[in-house]
């Protein structure tokens, strides 16, 4: 019953809130616990989310907790722009005050029999506070990032946060444009700069706006083309579990899914159709610590495959390529559907960026909705 009662306290959290992720170990993914910004009240404070963790005592004292909540509190303060975050331990608990504390928290008050455990019993709470001003103060933000502030692309985070890509800017005190660069794309921020557009570090060019479009267009003349893609709408609760394990399951007859590994991956990274599913990892151990995919293989080698291009904190960026004389027999909805079910079951979420309409097709089919559509470049070959 014990673990039974464990595995209700950790998953509860997963399936009711809106942002919540699950904890993980490294080594094998197995989820150990839950960490998440609640949008609960308390009487007579005033606040923008509280921060809480679901962690089983068997895994104290790992740095587990405090990883995590750095994660998240950046997210709290940088991604949804909160102003006061909230969190708080029972008063017996030494050891979560001793994190709250490290994370840069404030003693607040004592509220008697306030908090209620996973099970409905009443405890009473010691509330601590962060403020983004003071987190703010304590974690400034690199002038250059500021410039690609309130883009919602989950490419540029994972650069932020270190996974990924590399920033550059245009002079190194006061830039006033930045470019990111990672994989086949290159993101341009700031100031419009003719000069700093010359070193799209990339053969697929994004601007934060239009205003950029005269730069490149100077820049590149006749060896770039101006063309769209369409961006896809964040929803974490779009998704339609059994819809997706029907589709993930409707793999036509001699065709198998199985999740990427290091030997697929040595596969796919050979294959010039397939090699954008991984290429963004340096190896196929790397891979298998970061990556999250899925293969169909036909007697026994990929033909299609759904994969993390990039990562971030929170996710995954979707690549999905199928090997053209397999196309249109169901396999990239097949294992689009298996990953992000995957996905789900791993906390992540699977971000979708289409390059075209047929993109943008499929991720429909799968429960995306379409936001809206965008201008590139294209570096002409």
């Amino acid at each position: 019953m014990q673990i039974i009662e464990t595995e209700r306290m950790i998953l509860r959290p997963l399936r009711e809130e809106d942002e919540t992720w699950a904890i993980e170990l490294k080594e094998n993914h197995q989820v150990v616990g839950s960490i998440g910004l609640h949008k609960s009240k308390k009487a007579n404070i005033k606040y923008d989310r509280e921060l809480s963790c679901v962690l089983p005592e068997e895994y104290w004292e790992q740095g587990l907790m405090p990883e995590a909540a750095k994660r998240v509190i950046e997210y709290a303060f940088q991604v949804l722009k909160i102003d006061i975050l909230l969190t708080s331990h029972i008063p017996f608990n030494t050891q979560s005050k001793r994190v709250i504390e490290k994370l840069g928290f404030e003693y607040m008050t004592h509220l008697t029999g306030n908090g209620k455990r996973y099970d409905g019993v009443e405890l009473d709470e010691e509330v601590y506070v962060l403020y983004s001003k003071e987190y703010r103060k304590k974690n400034p933000v690199n002038p250059a990032v500021e410039l690609f502030k309130d883009w919602q692309e989950t490419m540029l985070w994972s650069c932020f946060q270190g996974h990924m890509g590399k920033l550059t800017v245009n002079c190194s005190e006061n830039p006033t444009a930045a470019q990111v660069a990672i994989g086949d794309f290159c993101f341009f921020a700031g100031m419009p700069d003719v000069e700093f557009a010359k070193t799209a570090a990339a053969p697929i060019i994004i601007p934060r706006d239009d205003t950029w479009n005269d730069a490149f267009e100077k820049a590149f003349g006749e060896s770039v083309t101006r063309d769209s893609r369409y961006s896809i709408k964040k929803e974490p609760h779009a998704f339609d579990r059994k819809y997706l394990e029907k589709l993930a399951a409707a793999l036509p007859d001699g065709f198998t899914a199985e999740s990427i590994n290091k030997d697929l991956y040595d596969l796919i990274i050979e294959e010039d159709w397939s090699r954008d599913l991984c290429s963004q990892f340096e190896s196929g151990e790397d891979y298998e610590k970061r990556g999250i995919g899925v293969a169909v293989l036909y007697n026994g080698k990929p033909v299609s495959g759904a994969s993390s291009y990039t990562i971030y904190n929170e996710g995954i960026e979707i690549e999905i390529d199928t090997m053209p004389e397999f196309r249109r027999k169901g396999l990239a909805t097949a294992c689009g559907a298996r990953l992000i079910l995957d996905c789900l079951d791993c906390g992540l979420y699977p971000s979708w960026d289409a390059h075209d309409l047929r993109s943008v097709a499929l991720s429909e089919k799968l429960g995306y909705h379409m936001d809206q559509e965008y201008s590139v470049y294209y570096k002409n070959n």
